[in-house]
């Protein structure tokens, strides 16, 4: 990811889905993939979405997973992956939003009881409940910007069906927290072992170090409109306009919501 050199608006305003906020900032990286097949002019490609939901792939880096193997079906473990994934630093949101957030966790643990079966069945019909769904539409919304076909062979309803029923314990070797142990063991057959044995990472992030300092310039360039965006009003206090240690997410999120916003208004 070392294009990334430079923060400029259309970083954000490329991945910008106008039905949700799909502000995250490794969406830049696919976005980039995708162009990259474009200018290959490839039309159709497969994707390897599905398969940790529903085969144990995350069982060495998913808080819930992980609680699961060790039979501790406990809050932390659902609050630690919103927490996450899915907030910012509570002390700049203002307090009807982090009620709201409270709300929605509570909600997310009603949702995790509700499943049938084993801990570890739960918590992978979680994922896959709640996690594949974004992960789809957004792979759909960046793959049809450069007019790319994208296909999910593992999200084909019989191997669903097949993985589903099968204990989940059985995708999963427990002791060593890895997963997809059915899928790896096909996958031995025709691909080199250091691929096949490669730990499990999520998608690359740039390092955004570089670019940090861009987006504080950005902020404060626009802090006038910022301030005036009615939605920034309604989520945040005033701590974002005071603090000088805004982290690279924080400030990531605020101006995309900005920008989103100000994209709607402009329609």
């Amino acid at each position: 990811m070392s294009h990334l050199k430079n923060f400029q608006p259309a970083l954000i305003d490329d991945i910008i889905d106008f039905s949700t906020l799909s502000e995250d900032p490794r969406l830049v990286g696919i976005l980039h993939n995708y162009k990259v097949v474009n200018e290959n002019n490839i039309k159709v490609i497969l994707n390897g979405q599905g398969s940790d939901e529903i085969m144990g792939g995350y069982a060495a880096v998913n808080p819930i997973i992980k609680g699961a193997i060790d039979d501790k079906y406990l809050k932390e473990h659902v609050c630690n992956w919103f927490l996450q994934y899915y907030t910012q630093n509570l002390n700049i949101l203002n307090k009807n939003v982090v009620a709201v957030k409270h709300e929605a966790l509570d909600e997310l643990c009603l949702l995790l009881d509700s499943f049938e079966g084993s801990t570890l069945r739960k918590a992978h019909c979680f994922l896959s409940k709640v996690t594949l769904s974004r992960i789809l539409k957004f792979e759909d919304l960046l793959s049809m910007k450069f007019g790319i076909e994208c296909r999910v062979p593992f999200l084909d309803v019989n191997i669903i069906n097949w993985a589903f029923s099968i204990p989940f314990s059985r995708h999963i070797n427990e002791n060593a927290k890895i997963g997809k142990i059915f899928l790896k063991g096909v996958a031995a057959e025709y691909l080199p072992k250091a691929i096949v044995e490669r730990p499990k990472k999520p998608f690359p992030v740039p390092d955004y170090t570089h670019i940090w300092k861009d987006l504080i310039i950005y902020f404060n360039d626009n802090l006038s409109e910022i301030k005036e965006s009615e939605l920034i009003q309604n989520i945040y206090n005033k701590n974002i306009y005071e603090n000088g240690s805004l982290s690279f997410r924080n400030l990531w999120l605020i101006i995309f919501i900005y920008r989103w916003a100000k994209t709607l208004d402009s329609l």
